[in-house]
């Protein structure tokens, strides 16, 4: 007990669900060896409990599309999978960097010289069911598949093509995602770990402003898959399927049997309906069209090309962009009023003497006055200045 005090009260103090893990662990080797441990009076509060999981929100359509402008290519891809397909970051490589998913996972996938091509869209994706000795790439171990939407092609095949570019020669062995050239002295087959494929996606997601965890990606497939059950466009054991969990699909063709060609292709076409709630591009399109026209605004109202440039409009809440449009717009109509001259009249009295010279300067005559004096005036056009 004294030890599962220290990890909850401690400077950084643990979840109940994680110091649990040591219980699990403890218990399983003792277990081995024969031994009674005898730890059920070690009670840890909080053992089922997850409360990183409280608050974390499923991110938006436009969240994720954010997140895509921030990622590098290979990141891209692995983002892709994760939120347009579901899959598992265990599936793109599990634990120990043993196996992957690979190319010939992704239906009607080619490979030529200069790229990669897809026969049909979207691409289904087999999650493949492996030795038992080995690392899963599903969570239960079973065979299941899922789709990939034109988007998420577009981006696996701009990083299978930039491996094709910095010259590895792909087959259809080769994993889906690859390690880093730098790293390949550390793992010859070239698959990424499952801690390497969530740094990927951790970093992308922080560079564009969310502590969220990667694993959230698969919660958006689910919840974009929810909201497509709730419109009545695909039924609710088909949203289990592509998700990998076991259902009465995956019971019925996971071991040595074959989805009927049918259901498969009506599977597709039920997906491609689903991408409204799934893909981002064309919010892409629509945010891109905004941030033109905003463009245009702030030119209109005075701001020049290289301010402009500065400011992060893709981000730029609405109220924000028309408080800078109007505190410019009264700046120049203030500058502009003070920029128009006024009249002021002066008069002065003088000497009869001194009228033609004052003439020539300008100066009108009013009347004259006794004693041999004049009034004289004269218009001056004055400036603002602030």
């Amino acid at each position: 007990m004294d030890f599962v005090d220290r990890q909850m009260a401690g400077e950084r103090p643990k979840a109940g669900s994680y110091v649990v893990r040591f219980k699990k662990v403890l218990n399983s080797w003792c277990f081995f060896n024969d031994v009674n441990p005898n730890l059920r009076s070690v009670k840890i509060p909080g053992a089922n409990l997850s409360p990183t999981l409280y608050d974390e929100e499923v991110p938006s359509q436009s969240a994720v599309a954010l997140v895509l402008r921030n990622a590098t290519p290979r990141a891209k891809a692995i983002i892709s999978l994760l939120a347009f397909s579901g899959l598992r970051p265990e599936s793109l490589g599990n634990y120990n960097g043993s196996d992957a998913l690979r190319i010939k996972d992704v239906e009607g996938i080619s490979i030529e010289s200069d790229g990669v091509e897809f026969s049909k869209v979207p691409a289904a994706i087999v999650v493949r069911q492996v030795k038992p000795t080995v690392a899963q790439l599903s969570k239960k171990g079973h065979k299941y598949f899922t789709f990939i939407p034109s988007e998420g092609l577009k981006y696996l095949s701009t990083y299978l093509n930039l491996r094709i570019r910095t010259g590895e020669k792909l087959d259809k062995e080769s994993p889906l995602i690859t390690i880093a050239p730098r790293g390949r002295s550390k793992r010859d087959n070239g698959v990424v770990a499952t801690n390497d494929i969530t740094r990927d996606t951790r970093y992308a997601l922080r560079k564009s402003g969310f502590e969220l965890r990667p694993y959230v990606f698969r919660s958006y497939f689910e919840t974009a898959l929810e909201m497509a059950e709730m419109k009545k466009i695909i039924p609710h054991n088909w949203r289990e399927y592509w998700a990998g969990h076991m259902g009465d699909i995956s019971a019925r063709y996971s071991t040595n049997k074959v989805l009927p060609p049918d259901m498969r292709e009506e599977m597709r076409n039920a997906f491609s309906k689903c991408c409204q709630y799934i893909e981002t591009e064309h919010l892409t399109i629509v945010e891109d069209r905004n941030i033109g026209t905003n463009r245009k605004f702030l030119m209109l109202a005075g701001f020049e090309k290289e301010e402009i440039e500065k400011m992060n409009l893709e981000e730029m809440p609405t109220d924000e962009l028309v408080k800078l449009i109007r505190e410019r717009t009264a700046k120049d109509n203030q500058d502009k009023y003070n920029s128009q001259p006024t009249n002021r009249v002066e008069q002065k009295v003088i000497n009869d003497n001194e009228i033609p010279s004052l003439l020539e300067q300008g100066w009108e005559f009013v009347s004259s006055i006794s004693g041999g004096k004049s009034i004289m005036k004269k218009t001056i056009m004055e400036y603002k200045l602030f």
